[in-house]
């Protein structure tokens, strides 16, 4: 009895095939499991400086002096979250409103927008952000 050991070219090409068709339905799948990922990322980073603000404001009875700061989230940088005053308003005189806008690295991802009133909005067009709102639903605004 003559047996041959080991697979033919035509076997092969078929499991690599196989893998290749396999690939390319996960791999879109796992770049959308890492944009909500760092996208859990930002909102848990700016919700942990909003209750910081809080704090600081049930300390100090105001939001005065409390130093704007610049946030980068991830490793490698994911997203930049920057606090400010609002337009109305100065952290360092007036200090009775904040706002915070945290900008994604991936265009794909949100960009979010967090005030001191209770505004949580976001937008995947980053442009529609602005240290006032998210723009309309329409251009693709929601709530989080």
């Amino acid at each position: 009895m003559n047996l041959k050991n080991g697979f033919t070219l035509i076997e092969l090409m078929v499991v690599v095939v196989m893998v290749a068709v396999l690939a390319a339905i996960a791999y879109p799948s796992y770049q959308q499991y890492i944009l909500r990922s760092n996208a859990s990322l930002a909102e848990a980073e700016m919700q942990r400086l909003a209750q910081d603000l809080e704090r600081y404001k049930s300390r100090n009875f105001s939001y005065r002096l409390y130093t704007p700061i610049s946030i980068n989230v991830g490793d490698p940088l994911k997203y930049t979250i920057s606090l400010q005053a609002t337009a109305t308003t100065n952290l360092a005189t007036d200090g009775s409103a904040w706002v915070m806008r945290a900008v994604p690295q991936d265009v794909k991802n949100f960009t979010y927008l967090i005030n001191n009133q209770g505004l949580r909005c976001r937008n995947k067009i980053a442009s529609k952000v602005t240290f006032t709102d998210c723009g309309t639903r329409a251009d693709g605004s929601e709530d989080w």
